[in-house]
């Protein structure tokens, strides 16, 4: 009997089952840009490119909105960088409408103000009943957006419920907590699995929707 009960205690041990498994939930997300594979940024040959005005869009509820893409440019990582409202999120420019339309009246409308028009490229100077317009109109696209790419680091939180260590957070751990003491740690691989926003598929992003934390380093 004291045989089973020694072989009892060591398999116990040696399965861990003193602990209780704490689930972790995500904690902490923060985004930033990385300069793109300049090979695939710099393609020419995609029909946003090739052919910008089969894009062109004309919304007849509104005049208004009317979209005629005339060509696509390389923007700077400054100019294609959108501002994020907070660490969770990032944007990047995909379409640039692009206007002036300026008014003038009376004296305005000299020959200095045609000349300043006319040195804009691609703008119409008009003059009507003592009024002038100088208007110009260019919309374009940015060269392969999909191409930028995105670092990011995240993290998880254990709730121990313990009160006092409810709110600690590891990076690349799993924590696990002994019946009989107050806490404890033990060391696990952390694996980042992205998925789409429907929560089930997985989404795979440079070839893996699976990443482990020595993939990611």
């Amino acid at each position: 009997q004291a045989g089973c009960i020694v072989a009892l205690v060591m398999y116990c041990l040696h399965m861990d089952a003193y602990y209780a498994t704490a689930v972790a939930t995500p904690k902490g997300l923060m985004l930033w840009p990385q300069s793109p594979n300049q090979f695939r940024a710099g393609n020419n040959d995609v029909q946003h490119c090739t052919r910008p005005r089969s894009y062109a869009y004309n919304w007849t509820a509104s005049s208004e909105y009317f979209f005629l893409p005339t060509s696509c440019r390389t923007l700077t990582e400054d100019e294609i960088l959108l501002s994020s409202r907070n660490d969770h999120e990032i944007g990047f420019v995909m379409h640039v409408q692009d206007a002036i339309n300026w008014r003038g009246v009376g004296g305005q409308c000299d020959e200095a103000a045609r000349k300043w028009c006319r040195n804009i490229t691609g703008a119409t100077f008009q003059v009507e009943d003592g009024n002038c317009t100088c208007f110009r109109r260019d919309e374009y696209f940015a060269k392969n957006p999909e191409e930028q790419r995105i670092s990011f680091v995240h993290g998880f939180e254990v709730d121990f419920g313990r009160g006092d260590e409810s709110d600690k957070v590891g990076q690349g751990s799993a924590n696990r907590v002994p019946f009989f003491t107050s806490s404890s740690t033990k060391n696990d691989e952390m694996l980042t699995v992205i998925r789409y926003k429907d929560g089930e598929s997985l989404c795979k992003v440079g070839g893996s929707a699976e990443w482990s934390k020595s993939d990611s380093q």
